[in-house]
């Protein structure tokens, strides 16, 4: 019990530093919601070995590690590393929350293209929001829309309409504009994703029968 008043201790002290010492209703109340919102990502779901499993720094740290649990002297390294002030503190410039409309969730939108924070993006820098019913689709949702239509047995007999893969919010069936391979793999890189050829083999199979068709 003496550790584990300690470690709440530790805990308090550190965001207490992070806040400047002054822990409000409102973020008390946010950081409890965002704390039942989130899932928690254990480390062998990790793709790759990130740098930040080694030194937890916030400099190291991309989006999809934002669920990683933090034992308490990881995370008082990681706080360390985003308070104001701090030597070799970590800039927030550039990052905002938006709500993704398909998982309901708060994720993190770098919305200057050039900040040296974009790796923290969870957002797809072309399909942010969509063009046909201008929702935010996160990468997550995205990628995840995107497997399950590859996987269905439906989409491809649409090739003469145009109307290939569809938007990932319910309710609208517009097309979400993907045409090309090369988009579909850049998406499931970015999130990671390592059976890309068996989602891109059989949409440049049939990519090649609709350029047939149109010119028969």
């Amino acid at each position: 019990m003496i550790g584990e008043l300690e470690d709440l201790k530790s805990s308090q002290s550190g965001l207490q530093s992070l806040f400047g010492g002054n822990i409000t209703p409102r973020l008390a109340l946010t950081l409890r919601m965002i704390h039942m919102q989130y899932p928690r990502l254990c480390t062998d779901e990790v793709f790759g070995s990130p740098r930040f499993l080694q030194t937890y720094k916030a400099e190291d740290l991309v989006s999809g590690l934002f669920d990683i649990p933090l034992e308490q002297g990881r995370l008082n390294t990681f706080l360390d590393s985003i308070t104001p002030g701090t030597p070799g503190n970590v800039s927030l410039e550039g990052l905002s929350f938006l709500p993704c409309v398909v998982c309901k969730i708060f994720k993190v939108y770098v919305y200057l293209p050039n900040a040296r924070n974009r790796r923290l993006n969870e957002f797809p820098s072309r399909f942010r929001q969509t063009s046909c019913c201008s929702s935010n689709v996160c990468s997550a949702c995205l990628t995840r829309s995107l497997k399950i239509s590859l996987d269905s047995d439906d989409w491809w007999y649409e090739l003469g309409s145009q109307s290939w893969l569809k938007c990932p919010i319910e309710g609208c069936r517009t097309p979400i504009g993907i045409r090309c391979v090369d988009e579909i793999t850049n998406i499931l890189q970015n999130f990671g994703e390592q059976n890309i050829q068996s989602y891109t083999s059989m949409f440049a199979l049939l990519f090649q029968r609709y350029i047939i068709l149109q010119l028969c």
